[in-house]
């Protein structure tokens, strides 16, 4: 059996960093806002937005999906309907527990697309939506990797633009190649049900995203029957596909105010 963390040069360090649980920050008001994380990371990427959120008083649940937060290994076999399963059965645990008010669930890129899907299955008050893909930049060849180079390499290295910033440890750095497939399918699935999805929502994009087109967010907007709907670009300093460091502080205010706006 390949030892892809001594092949990909993954310290232990690293590696044990990557083992997460779900993260629930207890708040003091009736509404619970969910964050999901995007694929092959950990729960710990939102927890700097569910800091500022739970600062004000909101209940925050950073759910693990399944596959992540433990080793890249573990994503082989999981499907994209398995992370959609996993949040609808956090959002109805949580009411069944907690009762809250409402709830309110947010993505960040693919994590964004399980909650289109989730909210067509379980009632909730509002959706946050941060850089979220319809389509990818060099969506083709992306296509194209995820049906040839399995055939190839079982597992692949992941790779950073130089200008973007990242720590290791908050996401694998190195994932089957099959399962991007299941990336796309998720993507896939949600764009085609966005004239069903009805929940008010927030849809938060940076000008700067290496990853994700900017018509996609436009797409989301308009072809979503919401009534409430609102969509922000967000100014950053890099290109990164999610707001970091300082960058969460200016973009917690956008969710901020359109939480008020929808529970109060």
């Amino acid at each position: 059996m390949v030892n892809y963390r001594k092949k990909f040069k993954i310290t232990k360090e690293v590696a044990e960093a990557w083992e997460q649980e779900s993260i629930f920050l207890a708040g003091q008001n009736d509404v619970l806002i969910i964050l999901v994380h995007g694929w092959s990371l950990t729960p710990r990427q939102m927890l700097g937005l569910a800091k500022h959120l739970n600062k004000k008083g909101y209940s925050v649940s950073l759910p693990r999906l399944l596959g992540h937060g433990t080793k890249p290994e573990d994503l082989e076999q999981t499907k994209w309907r398995d992370w959609v399963g996993a949040l609808v059965k956090e959002i109805r645990k949580q009411k069944q527990k907690n009762k809250f008010r409402k709830i309110i669930i947010g993505g960040t890129s693919m994590g964004g697309n399980v909650c289109l899907l989730a909210s067509l299955v379980a009632r909730v008050d509002g959706l946050v939506l941060i850089g979220v893909p319809v389509h990818f930049k060099n969506h083709f060849f992306i296509k194209l990797g995820s049906i040839a180079v399995p055939f190839f390499r079982k597992y692949v290295k992941k790779i950073h633009p130089q200008k973007i910033k990242f720590n290791p440890k908050d996401s694998y750095q190195y994932f089957p190649m099959k399962n991007s497939r299941q990336v796309l399918y998720l993507v896939r699935n949600s764009v085609f049900s966005l004239k069903k999805v009805t929940a008010p929502l927030l849809v938060l994009q940076t000008r700067k995203d290496f990853f994700v087109t900017k018509y996609s967010p436009w797409i989301i907007y308009k072809n979503v029957s919401s009534r409430i709907k609102k969509m922000q670009w967000l100014e950053t300093e890099s290109e990164n596909h999610v707001p970091q460091g300082e960058e969460v502080g200016r973009m917690a205010k956008f969710v901020e105010e359109f939480v008020e706006d929808v529970c109060f």
